[in-house]
């Protein structure tokens, strides 16, 4: 995709009344005549003071490298809520200054302690599992509403974790992912080589992520029939070239209907190893399906002719709007398709805090955090921060309980009681014959909790 020329007028926040009426053009609010609901007493009085966004993200480990492209979501989120959508309680919003830390170990309860001093209601994470549930009971006790980006693994829905209720992930759960990845498995049929259906094969990093992604396969497909036959674990960043070789011989000495591999960047070497083997070998190397930090385009790595023939992977997310996709790269003509890791989520994040907060006409965390998935299941239908914003202070002038359904640059996305998604899509993208990858039709995911 080119990029397309630099936006001044965006910076000096000038929009024309054109663009503010679109809201960045991706898509007029579609109002949906439903029945509205019934008036309340008298309209409720809004804070007057601004709201005052956090973010934590990742300085280190295998989140790190997306941390400029979702700094720069937020940042053009922030100038959406504002130009566009007039702000919150009639007062420009504001996120305070980023921060990344390395891991479990940072002074997170410092850090949290100082976003509360700062006035912040909310805070978006783009932490790592391990990361997260560290600072979580920091954010519960001074009432901060978290909206994650990042984590899918379920060790922060652990019980020993105190979420307070105010955890809230964008992205689908690791077993909102297993229940589909098994139906895939159990979907294919019993091969020449005696490979059973619903049998899985998982090459993962050692995070709690991979374990997580492993415990919830497991919990689908044993049940089912199915049965993850092995787990090979290496280090972030890639296994050696010992250790990558015996985990290729492992794999190919025990057929499998689908190969999972949940890790990042080292997944070519990995790839080009295991089909190199199976040619030598006259084996055929399994399915593989790769986790979104593995998605990339390969075409610059000159992987060995047929590496990616039957290697399918996909993102967070629904389809990436071309205007969304534009508006990223005038702000950062470095960031570059089909990669966009999860800035869909952190301009999302953005726009459903503000609104969470006119809906409850309170800058409190826990009243963000129930207010917020409800923003997603109501009766009038938008799709930007401008028009969600309207309908709202609308009901409010009404004296009627606000009820949106936005549908975000994320996609469908419902969150269920636990704060998890219960419906959400994602994007399977597949791989040309140069290593290009090739976005497919998004898969709508829906998870009964």
């Amino acid at each position: 995709m080119t990029p397309a020329p630099a936006r001044p007028a965006r910076r000096e926040l000038g929009r024309s009344a054109a663009v503010a009426a679109l809201a960045l053009g991706l898509g007029a609010c579609a109002r949906e005549q439903a029945e509205e609901p019934a008036p309340t007493a008298a309209p409720v009085p809004t804070p007057d003071e601004p709201l005052i966004l956090a973010s934590l993200g990742s300085a280190a480990g295998p989140l790190a490298d997306g941390e400029e492209s979702i700094a720069t979501a937020l940042a053009e989120a922030m100038i959406d809520v504002n130009a566009s959508a007039d702000g919150v309680f009639g007062h420009s919003a504001r996120l305070l200054d980023r921060k990344l830390v390395d891991g479990p170990e940072d002074d997170l309860v410092g850090i949290v302690q100082g976003f509360a001093e700062a006035g912040a209601s909310a805070v978006i994470s783009s932490l790592d599992e391990e990361t997260l549930a560290a600072a979580l009971p920091a954010l519960s006790e001074q009432g901060l509403a978290v909206l994650d980006l990042t984590t899918s693994g379920m060790s922060v829905r652990a019980a020993e974790v105190d979420t307070a209720g105010m955890l809230l992930r964008l992205s689908p759960s690791m077993r909102m992912l297993a229940v589909h990845l098994a139906e895939d498995a159990l979907a294919v049929d019993t091969g020449d080589d005696g490979t059973a259906p619903g049998t899985v094969t998982v090459l993962t990093e050692e995070t709690a992520a991979g374990t997580s992604l492993t415990e919830e396969l497991s919990r689908v497909l044993d049940p089912a029939g199915g049965a993850v036959l092995a787990e090979h674990r290496y280090p972030v960043g890639g296994p050696d070239e010992a250790r990558r070789g015996e985990i290729v011989q492992a794999v190919l000495a025990e057929p499998t209907a689908l190969l999972i591999l949940h890790g990042g960047d080292e997944a070519g070497a990995l790839l080009a190893a295991l089909h190199t083997a199976a040619e030598q070998e006259e084996k055929q190397a399994p399915p593989v399906c790769l986790f979104p930090r593995a998605t990339i385009d390969r075409t610059a790595e000159e992987l060995p002719e047929g590496t990616l023939d039957q290697v399918t992977g996909f993102r967070m997310g629904g389809a990436l709007p071309e205007d969304f996709a534009n508006l990223l790269l005038n702000a950062d003509a470095e960031l570059r398709h089909p990669r966009p890791g999860r800035t869909q989520q952190a301009y999302d994040a953005v726009v459903l805090a503000a609104l969470a907060a006119e809906a409850a006409a309170s800058r409190r965390g826990s009243a963000l955090a129930t207010a917020l998935p409800r923003l997603l299941t109501g009766a009038q239908a938008c799709t930007t921060a401008a028009d969600c914003a309207a309908l709202i202070r609308e009901a409010r002038t009404a004296s009627r309980t606000p009820s949106t359904a936005y549908r975000g640059v994320t996609g469908e996305l419902v969150l269920g009681e636990s704060g998890d998604p219960v419906r959400a899509e994602v994007t399977p993208i597949s791989y040309d014959a140069s290593g290009a990858a090739v976005e497919e039709e998004p898969r709508t995911l829906e998870l009964e909790e």
